[in-house]
């Protein structure tokens, strides 16, 4: 995530197809600390989705969900991830 409140992500599916994106206008929800919002463009070069992101941070790991807004609103996937100490 750059100070400029953007990101770029990539995503395998379970078919196997890559896609990548940019996350923008990544912000703070007011009422819940550690949590966070962006919107993205996705593009697998032949498919375009738009998803709205909702992720909370804290200090050794992440758990995020993935909303697609084109065409009503549902949920499409999920991440978590750690650090890993050694």
């Amino acid at each position: 995530i750059n100070s400029d409140g953007t990101g770029h992500f990539g995503a395998l599916s379970t078919e196997g197809v890559y896609s990548e994106g940019v996350m923008e206008d990544i912000a703070a929800c007011p009422a819940l600390q550690n949590m966070f919002h962006a919107t993205s463009t996705e593009s697998d070069g032949v498919n375009t989705v738009t998803l709205k992101h909702y992720f909370v941070l804290l200090p050794y790991a992440f758990m995020g969900f993935n909303f697609r807004t084109d065409g009503g609103f549902r949920f499409v996937g999920y991440s978590v991830g750690a650090r890993l100490d050694q």
